[in-house]
């Protein structure tokens, strides 16, 4: 029973000057009753506190952020066990030190003014996952990044601000061997001798390219990646089979994860065709399928593998006596390989006379032929005959209008 009450109750008792047994008895029971009701509500109370609290504390203490209540005057009222690991200082002494002894950025100015930047409300329900970074202090003076948020509760002592501090230190490394990663792989890309495009198979167009596959097509970067796949191959491929609505299995062996390599003809923004060696390699990716393209441009490869085959075979012709027009023409035929609109004439030289005469020209009509009949070998001649007098290359660039 309260103590007041049980003093009016005496006072009045007395007063009355009632002294019969039984009320006093009555009086006591009274008072032991109330007593009674007074202990069991506190124990309630206490138990009720200590069952709400410690699930509170746990979960506070099982927090992997550290986390601080500070008072308007700087002095870290209360934190959690991490705070002992991040900054190396035990709890007990953390709290009632000031939070410049670990956020030393806040020296100088209020606790309110420090914090104003990574403020939150408690009422938010969405707070973006990155915070602002200062640097943070360990016992020892080592500092370390750390990105912190801040949000205010007010109390009836005055305003309370719950800090929470995360080390980003390992984080921030991480980021950064990532960024060196992808510049290297920018870097290597850029400076690979051959062309590389990034191909989406989903959508079927170009999403990255480097600057020698803009020079081999002679198209700028926004326009490669604009016009897709079509505008850089021809309608038909040497085979004989459409470039396109044929199925190859080169995508479908890259997106299994094997790096197929295989010929394709190509062509450039001015319709110059050319042979080149495309290889393909899945790139990781969690959203889409991409393929890594590299193209290199074998033309002079093809051309060396062409003539190396018409020398062997025309010095197979030779061992085997072939005849003479025949392996001639045969040269012809070959060298013509160089390009398509090429045109070979092999002509004989009469020493006595000095001319020339067309010995074999298989793809020359019969009226140029007639033309290259006893050409002089002089200076001013035509071209061959100049280029025989002159002992090297001479070049007409346009048969028709030279003199």
């Amino acid at each position: 029973m309260h103590q007041d009450l049980r003093e009016r109750i005496r006072a009045a008792t007395e007063e009355s000057g009632i002294t019969k047994p039984a009320f006093v008895e009555l009086l006591r029971l009274v008072s032991q009753h109330y007593d009674k009701m007074e202990a069991t509500i506190t124990q309630s109370v206490e138990t009720r506190v200590l069952r709400d609290n410690t699930p509170i504390e746990a979960i506070f203490d099982s927090v992997t952020d550290a986390l601080l209540s500070v008072g308007a005057d700087g002095v870290i009222r209360n934190c959690n066990k991490v705070c002992a690991r991040y900054f190396g200082i035990p709890k007990n002494k953390l709290i009632g030190s000031e939070i410049v002894t670990i956020l030393p950025e806040a020296r100088g100015q209020s606790l309110a003014r420090f914090l104003s930047p990574f403020m939150t409300s408690v009422d938010d329900t969405h707070i973006e996952s990155d915070g602002h970074t200062v640097q943070a202090m360990r016992a020892g003076s080592k500092p370390f990044v750390s990105e912190i948020r801040a949000s205010k509760l007010e109390i009836t002592d005055g305003p309370i601000f719950v800090i929470s501090v995360r080390d980003v230190t390992d984080r921030n490394h991480a980021e950064s061997a990532l960024r060196e990663n992808e510049e290297r792989y920018r870097a290597l890309v850029e400076n690979a001798p051959d062309a590389i495009i990034v191909f989406d198979v989903d959508e079927n167009r170009f999403t990255d390219a480097n600057d020698n596959a803009c020079t081999l097509f002679n198209l700028s970067r926004a326009r490669l990646l604009k016009v897709g796949p079509d505008a850089i191959s021809p309608k038909m491929q040497p085979d004989g089979t459409p470039s396109f609505g044929v199925r190859r299995g080169h995508l479908d062996r890259a997106l299994a994860g094997e790096h197929p390599t295989f010929e394709w003809l190509h062509k450039d923004s001015t319709g110059r065709e050319f042979p080149c060696e495309v290889r393909f390699s899945r790139l990781p990716s969690d959203e889409r399928r991409l393929i890594r393209v590299s193209i290199t441009d074998i033309t002079d490869r093809k051309r060396h593998e062409a003539s190396s085959f018409a020398q062997n075979k025309v010095l197979e012709m030779i061992a085997a006596n072939t005849p003479h027009d025949s392996t001639l023409r045969a040269i012809c035929r070959y060298s013509e390989k160089i390009g398509k609109r090429f045109k070979v004439a092999i002509m004989r030289l009469d020493a006595k006379s000095q001319t020339l005469s067309v010995e074999q020209a298989p793809s020359l009509s019969d009226s140029f032929k007639l033309c290259l009949e006893f050409i002089k070998v002089d200076a001013d001649s035509l071209t061959c005959g100049a280029a025989v007098h002159e002992r090297q290359d001479r070049i007409t660039e346009d048969i028709r209008e030279d003199a």
